[in-house]
């Protein structure tokens, strides 16, 4: 009776737990409503070793970046130095690990303007959205990094889109 008891509890806590992180990525996705123009932010980080394969350069990205969102009907910011506008964040890391071996982190974040209500109200930017992955290629898979990269802005883009019923 008491294992009984003790399974039910924990189906139940762990239904809970599912559903409260379902609601939490709702509310992160809901956070992009109303949103029609940001500003795009790229930042490629990898060791002196890897200069040589990284084929890639931040500009590059955030172009490919800009014109993905572009086309898909999402006024850009090309400049800006207000403290409150929102902003897409991508900053891609990777190492040269030896022996031919590239590990890398990807992470993608919209930020944006919010107020901090146990603070008076004060003025901050924060993480609304975010996601990201990790991977190891070798050198000659360097481009898998670049289109890991562009399927989390894919992946932004298909949320936002979704929200936004366009």
């Amino acid at each position: 009776m008491k294992r009984f008891l003790l399974s039910g509890l924990m189906i139940l806590l762990g239904w809970g737990l599912a559903s409260a992180q379902s609601n939490e990525v709702e509310m992160s996705q809901n956070t992009m409503k109303g949103l029609r123009r940001f500003y795009v932010s790229v930042n490629l980080e990898w060791n002196k070793d890897l200069q040589e394969h990284a084929d890639m350069t931040r500009v590059d990205i955030q172009k490919k970046i800009e014109k993905k969102l572009s086309d898909a009907g999402i006024d850009i910011i090309k400049q800006t130095t207000a403290a409150d506008v929102p902003y897409l964040y991508l900053h891609v890391n990777m190492m040269d690990a030896g022996r031919g071996l590239v590990p890398f982190a990807i992470t993608i974040g919209l930020y944006q303007p919010v107020k901090l209500t146990l603070n008076r109200d004060r003025p901050a930017m924060a993480v609304t959205w975010d996601a990201g992955n990790v991977g190891i290629v070798s050198y000659d898979q360097m481009d898998v990094i670049r289109e890991s990269a562009m399927g989390m802005v894919a992946k932004f883009l298909d949320i936002y889109q979704n929200v936004n019923h366009r």
